[in-house]
């Protein structure tokens, strides 16, 4: 088979010649010379380059042309960058995923509307334009909402405000802390106001093939990852699922969409049970994939790829079932100094749960962008224990004492 693969995420994170027989397809990367020279030495591939200047459809059709080839897949792995690997699938008659089914796990409001027709609970919604317009959403006067990006990640630009009055006033005046809505560049089409719901968020994590779900972790954060955008650790600790779990789960599968490959959903254990928040079809970030494989033996990003373009895949699971895993992140985006000092991880260290340990050290300089790349933040982990309840005291005490001093590059010397 002829298999293209669009390059912009980590290689040593897919691991794709582990996931694509390398000798008996012919593979195709497309990406930077940055991302070319993570290809591993002696892989027989062809490496195609792109400037990285222009948009991504436009390159990447440029060189399409050029080549002349007909391609059996298209392997991209970037939520960014599914829309547009769409988009070329269906202009140069590639099979997978066309615009519409990629729209349906990218566009927030889009991907509410097929939760809610499918007779699943999800928040109440809106597109900015249409609030802005009157459509008000049935809420109590006093409840919270959520503004955030349609097609955003990572919880990039996610706020939350007391009211909608509240998100009137913000708008208004400018406040609302999302860069392009207060200097008056961003499309408001490109934003949601959405019911916020009280309750703890899980994000369940596997694999399905032709539909049917193959393989599944649930995981209960502590902490979330839009506090964690705003300067609070984060984390998961997995727990036990139920037969109910998957069906629900296999419900928003169908609902949008999402046959083969890796998903990752986030759910909100509401006071009348389990609400949709949102689900990509990907694999999950920070160490999701790391905790995934400790608990099943699989690696996601392998199984991903392996399903989509190998017929004969079949997962083998290795479970163990002695045991449940959970990872932690610590942000420093937040901080105002280059270095910083992290303390307060004595009873981490004494709880003995750590599997892996990340420490930054006081040398080296903290991302000022969101990330969660583990060597670069002042601490992250993956912790091991008997029981779901050990992980969530361990991680509770971990947060409630952690330390974190922003430092000048004189006292990081």
């Amino acid at each position: 088979m002829n298999i293209l693969v669009l390059q912009s995420v980590r290689y040593d994170l897919i691991c794709y010649d582990r996931a694509i027989d390398h000798h008996r397809h012919q593979v195709v990367y497309i990406g930077t010379a940055e991302k070319h020279a993570q290809i591993p030495a002696g892989l027989p591939c062809e490496k195609i380059e792109r400037e990285g200047r222009r948009p991504l459809y436009e390159e990447v059709s440029e060189i399409l042309e050029r080549l002349d080839r007909q391609f059996d897949f298209l392997i991209a792995i970037s939520e960014h960058e599914l829309v547009d690997a769409a988009r070329l699938r269906e202009r140069f008659g590639i099979p997978g995923p066309m615009p519409l089914q990629a729209r349906k796990v990218r566009d927030k409001t889009l991907m509410k509307q097929c939760i809610i027709d499918a007779g699943i609970r999800a928040p109440r919604y809106a597109a900015l334009d249409h609030w802005l317009a009157g459509q008000q959403l049935a809420v109590a006067d006093d409840a919270s909402i959520i503004l955030k990006p349609v097609d955003g990640a990572s919880s990039v630009d996610v706020r939350r405000f007391d009211s909608q009055q509240t998100l009137a006033d913000a708008l208004k005046a400018g406040r609302t802390g999302v860069a392009a809505l207060d200097d008056g560049t961003g499309d408001t089409a490109r934003y949601q106001v959405e019911e916020f719901i009280e309750g703890r968020v899980v994000h369940i994590d596997g694999i399905a093939r032709q539909g049917t779900i193959q393989i599944l972790v649930a995981s209960r954060y502590v902490g979330t990852l839009m506090g964690f955008a705003h300067g609070k650790p984060a984390g998961s600790i997995q727990f036990d699922t139920t037969d109910e779990m998957q069906q629900w789960v296999s419900r928003i599968l169908q609902a949008v969409e999402i046959r083969d490959g890796a998903f990752h959903l986030e759910i909100i254990e509401g006071q009348d049970g389990p609400v949709f928040l949102e689900i990509a079809h990907r694999v999950g970030g920070a160490r999701i994939t790391e905790a995934f494989e400790r608990k099943t033996g699989i690696h996601l990003a392998i199984a991903d790829i392996g399903t989509i373009v190998d017929p004969d895949y079949t997962l083998q699971p290795n479970w163990d079932s002695s045991a449940y895993y959970g990872w932690f992140i610590v942000p420093a985006h937040q901080l105002n100094k280059p270095y910083c000092r992290v303390s307060g991880y004595d009873a981490l260290l004494a709880s003995g749960t750590v599997e892996t340990l990340n420490v930054l050290g006081t040398d080296k300089p903290v991302p000022k962008k969101i990330s969660y790349a583990e060597t670069l933040l002042p601490l992250a982990g993956l912790v091991r224990a008997n029981s779901s309840q050990v992980l969530q005291d361990t991680l509770d005490t971990l947060f409630n004492e952690l330390v974190l001093e922003g430092l000048d590059e004189s006292a990081a010397a």
